[in-house]
């Protein structure tokens, strides 16, 4: 890898398409507004609901997360990315608007899962968006760009949400849906890129979903990102009843993910810019270690020194996973079929943090070790396919062009 100054790395923003901003623009502000998200079950306890009733609503609403996200790709083909975010972000927020009004179980559930829909469904789009308009030899920096985006609004969202939860719910939920209408403003200005004849785009949306599911090699890589996203859920499963049970302090639990986010926003980008050269199954290959170490080191025992390294561990292989993962994702995908490729691996996230949690804490209660030894054999599995699949890939012509974007 050729050495850059530094002072050009930590300029690269200078770099990002005026459309790449715009975007980034608009998912922070909804990201920062984003208030159902980040405290769905304190909302439906506020409600009055019943902890059986609140289970059953963060299921439904993790599963339709899951069917959005596979929505989210094929409408992108179908409408165009643009329109995709437009159509998603304008939903969300009407239906957030009347999840301020209704307050019915039945109807809370069903807002509930309609907004988990929406918020998955313009995910690849905007993926797609970031892959297309990425300049030559930075694709994964612009990726982790937006993903700054997306973490700093979160960061920020949380910290609105609960001043302002302990004075109206109303005014919470009421925020959330303009938050997420200014994000729909911000896309209406994003170039269009959707075919203008009817039968080309019935013919597009066919091919992608055609494509994709006979492109074997990337469904299989998906799986890996999907193994890796499910130790990554560990923090909320896992984790909490580790400290529980051996006695550290829960206030620490906070402290550690506030670090971990810290850590991310400072360093994703300029990390994802030092290792734009090397070739994707590299540093896919690095982060895939460290996120499964970082959980299989409590093999060794959960005290305060293995639990500051296991999140050091899988924090920096956050940093390495999540730009060039989407990257990838950019790279394999022929021509016009981006959004499929990004819906795939959105679903594969999504399964994955959704499914994790549950399966880490069922497999705690048959034995402690079971989840580590676990993790320990997810990341040997994702590692291989990654190895497998990328370092042995061979260029097809098509793809030519995204291949040396990415590697």
């Amino acid at each position: 890898m050729t050495a850059e100054p530094a002072g050009q790395r930590w300029r690269l923003w200078k770099l990002v398409p005026g459309p790449i901003r715009l975007l980034t623009l608009g998912v922070f502000i909804n990201r920062a507004g984003g208030f159902v998200v980040i405290f769905l079950a304190l909302i439906l306890a506020g409600r009055g609901f019943r902890p059986w009733q609140i289970g059953v609503a963060l299921a439904l609403v993790g599963v339709f997360g899951i069917a959005g996200a596979a929505a989210g790709g094929a409408a992108a083909l179908r409408l165009g990315p643009r329109r995709t975010i437009v159509f998603a972000t304008v939903a969300c927020a009407m239906l957030t608007a009347f999840l301020a009004i209704g307050s019915g179980f039945v109807i809370s559930v069903v807002i509930l899962c309609g907004i988990s829909v929406c918020n998955q469904a313009y995910i690849p789009a905007a993926s797609a968006i970031v892959g297309r308009l990425s300049p030559p030899g930075q694709v994964a920096p612009m990726f982790a760009f937006y993903q700054l985006a997306v973490n700093v609004g979160v960061a920020a969202g949380a910290l609105i949400a609960g001043f302002v939860l302990t004075r109206s719910l109303t005014i919470l939920l009421l925020a959330d849906a303009v938050t997420t209408a200014a994000y729909a403003v911000a896309a209406f200005y994003l170039p269009d890129d959707r075919p203008e004849r009817a039968a080309d785009r019935d013919a597009m949306s066919r091919g992608g979903r055609r494509g994709v599911l006979r492109d074997h090699r990337y469904l299989v890589l998906c799986v890996a990102f999907c193994l890796i996203a499910l130790v990554y859920g560990q923090r909320s499963g896992v984790l909490p009843l580790a400290f529980t049970a051996h006695h550290l302090s829960v206030e620490l639990i906070g402290e550690l993910l506030s670090a971990n986010a810290i850590a991310v926003v400072l360093f994703e980008l300029p990390l994802a810019a030092l290792l734009r050269k090397w070739p994707s199954w590299r540093p896919l290959t690095i982060g895939a270690g460290l996120i499964c170490g970082g959980y299989a080191i409590y093999l060794f025992g959960v005290s305060l020194s293995t639990v500051f390294v296991g999140v050091a561990m899988w924090t920096l292989g956050e940093m390495f996973v999540t730009p060039f993962a989407s990257a990838t994702a950019s790279q394999m995908a022929p021509d016009g079929l981006a959004p499929a490729y990004q819906g795939v691996l959105q679903v594969a996230r999504t399964t994955g943090l959704t499914a994790g949690p549950a399966v880490g804490v069922f497999a705690y209660t048959a034995g402690w070790s079971i989840p580590y030894w676990g993790c320990a054999a997810a990341g040997l599995a994702a590692i291989g396919i990654i190895v497998a699949i990328l370092r042995t890939r061979q260029r097809e012509p098509q793809s030519a062009p995204a291949t040396e974007r990415v590697a």
